[in-house]
């Protein structure tokens, strides 16, 4: 990898934090019924960023995000900031961010993946779930899984799909207008 190369790739990566850390706190105006966690745009943004990019630039620009959240800039859901947001009720999800974002990063580079709508789709429900799972999953280990499923899975369902749809028709778009990202 040459230095132009490398540079381009750190700036890349700052862009990807600095998008994800802007739609954290665009909230998703969905109702959100019994619930504490905050409906936010992150999630369609991780995966259309790392999707569009490649595994390696969306996993680097959510774990940048995660360590300049941890130390105070606040850049998490609602201004917030802190180690103590990385491991209360939302700390899976946002540790569910970097596996999505390398899954889906993988599958955008995938042969034809990024311009194909059914595929996009497949992508964004596959980074959604994880997403959804690990955050799910986490929230259940602190509060008990009937729980972690009433506050922290089935509020998220309806917002969850209306994302996965829309980047599902935006990836092809962005990828046909810019292919070399």
């Amino acid at each position: 990898m040459t230095q132009t190369n490398i540079i381009k790739s750190i700036l890349i990566i700052l862009l990807g934090t600095i998008l994800i850390s802007a739609s954290a706190n665009i909230p998703l105006n969905v109702p959100l019924l019994n619930t504490d966690i905050p409906g936010t745009w992150q999630t369609f943004m991780v995966l259309v960023f790392a999707y569009a990019t490649n595994r390696w630039i969306g996993f680097l620009s959510v774990l940048l995000y995660l360590i300049i959240g941890g130390f105070g800039l606040p850049v998490f859901a609602d201004g917030s900031s802190g180690w103590d947001v990385l491991i209360g009720n939302t700390g899976g999800y946002l540790f569910g961010f970097s596996v999505g974002a390398f899954i889906v990063g993988w599958l955008g580079e995938k042969e034809n993946w990024k311009t194909n709508f059914g595929k996009s789709l497949i992508a964004m429900m596959i980074g959604t779930t994880i997403i959804l799972i690990m955050g799910t999953t986490y929230l259940g280990v602190k509060i008990g899984f009937a729980d972690a499923l009433k506050y922290g899975f089935y509020p998220f369902l309806l917002g969850a799909t209306i994302k996965v749809f829309l980047g599902a028709a935006v990836l092809p778009i962005i990828s046909r207008r810019f292919p070399k990202i």
